[in-house]
């Protein structure tokens, strides 16, 4: 199964229930075997109604996610100075979802890391981000972030 919400979520049942809890929210998980059509099919065909659990367990996504999720849709993109912007806002993804070492010496993290440089605060990436992200103190965290694990190098 593919995730949902840029690998934040990976239990496609607690993700679709949730989703259909929303009259005008049509789930459109992506599928990579034929069983995972079976399952979706099932989840729809179940009972909708989250559990107290599965209520709780969305919760604590909540609070682990936090409202700055990007979403990986790119309309922030293209920067006119040329940062990379989608490797810089998701570093911490990034590093949850891949082995370590492999996610540090990624070139598309450390070309990411070097375009940073290139950044003049001109605010056109959030003026064009439908989610209204504070993408320039996301990315700044997340350059902190790789040079804490990196110990400064790039």
């Amino acid at each position: 199964m593919k995730s949902f919400a840029g690998s934040m979520l990976n239990d496609a049942n607690l993700a679709i229930k949730y989703l259909l809890q929303f009259d005008s929210v049509l789930p459109v998980p992506g599928i990579e075997k034929v069983e995972e059509i079976e399952e979706n099919v099932d989840i729809v065909n179940g009972s909708w109604k989250l559990t107290p659990q599965e209520q709780q367990e969305m919760e604590d996504i909540r609070g682990r996610v936090g409202p700055r999720l990007c979403r990986r849709c790119g309309y922030c993109m293209p920067c006119p100075q040329g940062v990379a912007l989608l490797p810089l806002k998701n570093m911490h993804m990034l590093w949850k979802l891949f082995p370590r070492e492999w996610t540090l010496s990624w070139r598309y993290v450390t070309d990411g890391v070097e375009s940073w440089k290139n950044c003049d605060q001109c605010g056109e990436c959030e003026e064009k981000c439908p989610y209204h992200l504070p993408i320039q103190e996301m990315i700044a965290e997340n350059i902190k972030f790789y040079e804490s694990v990196t110990g400064g190098k790039k």
